[in-house]
């Protein structure tokens, strides 16, 4: 025997269960892979870099070829990887993309002696990526005598969510045409605001796994710090892609405080530049400003420099955007 027949009413307000999301692993599965066999000497000190990389083994990048100007690289969307969204983080993404464009530019070079320096990045991320894994190709568009032009892509199954281009120099080891007797420094609102504020974890798990500490959310400055300790590649210094998620916390961080804007509504990073002066050997404190904001569009602009030092060692530019940024608190 059967109860009662529900009323429409009861019916029509009836919610329906919400579709439980897929969640990201929690850590990063084995390897898929064989070892990448190197071709050149530079690409096998740049297969080793990666390898001994301490951010590596967390982040789960893995590569899986490289040859004739194209590299291929794995990355494992698992909860480490993740933004405080849950979605695979921009800063995991970027250092894939920076990952498979080093190892692309190996593999043209022939020259035993040289080594390769990170110049310049920009990427655009296209769509959120939660659960699976993605894939970075990169592909060397223009080889000149010291510079390498490389464009990437970033694809989860048989969607493009990234697209990239990285910019790296090619040049004997030891070298470094004078750089490092030029040392920029920061504004000086930026270093006072930084030297004020206290500390404490970012709240991805992404960047909490890396250990950045949050020093400042007051406009129109808002800090940041990269520890070098678990973020440094086999030669001690910073890894670039580390800076780039640096460079996206500080500009997305800058589009909530400099807009007035609550951190809990939902915003993403459209577009992400990054150029690197120098190689850093040292925590990097990062500070960003909101620059302009054009309805939900938000444009920061970002400075890095080492702690000590307080040399500049990178400067970005991060295009944010909040689609409710004009609704009411």
């Amino acid at each position: 025997m059967t109860g009662p027949r529900p009323s429409r009413r009861a019916c029509r307000s009836r919610k329906a269960e919400p579709t439980p999301l897929r969640l990201l692993d929690r850590a990063p599965p084995p390897r898929k892979h064989s070892p990448v066999v190197a071709s050149s000497t530079l690409l096998a000190r740049e297969l080793e870099r990666l390898e001994r990389s301490a951010w590596r083994e967390r982040v789960g990048v893995e590569a899986i070829s490289a040859r004739d100007g194209g590299a291929e690289v794995l990355l494992p969307c698992h909860e480490g990887n993740a933004n405080s969204g849950g979605n695979l983080h921009g800063g995991a993404t970027a250092t894939a993309v920076l990952a498979a464009a080093r190892l692309a530019a190996a593999s043209t070079e022939r020259q035993a002696d040289s080594t390769i320096r990170t110049l310049s990045l920009a990427i655009a991320y296209l769509e959120a990526v939660r659960g699976g894994e993605v894939r970075a190709e990169a592909r060397v568009v223009r080889r000149g005598r010291d510079t390498a032009h490389v464009i990437a892509s970033v694809r989860g199954g048989s969607e493009t969510v990234a697209t990239a281009q990285v910019a790296l120099g090619i040049e004997p080891r030891g070298g470094g045409g004078g750089r490092a007797g030029f040392a920029a420094r920061p504004s000086a609102g930026a270093l006072e605001t930084a030297r004020k504020g206290g500390a404490r974890l970012a709240i991805s798990p992404f960047l909490a796994g890396a250990g950045l500490e949050i020093l400042s959310v007051e406009p129109p400055w808002v800090c940041g710090r990269m520890p070098l300790e678990g973020n440094q590649d086999a030669a001690g210094r910073m890894g670039e892609g580390m800076l780039a998620a640096l460079v996206d916390f500080c500009g997305a961080l800058a589009s909530y405080a400099g807009g007035g804007i609550h951190r809990r509504r939902p915003g993403a990073t459209v577009c992400l530049q990054v150029a690197f002066s120098r190689e850093a050997t040292d925590d990097v404190v990062g500070a960003g400003r909101l620059v302009g904001r054009e309805g939900v569009a938000f444009t920061s602009a970002v400075e890095l420099w080492e702690a000590r030092s307080c040399s500049l060692c990178g400067a970005g530019q991060v295009s944010y955007r909040i689609p409710t940024a004009g609704a009411p608190l």
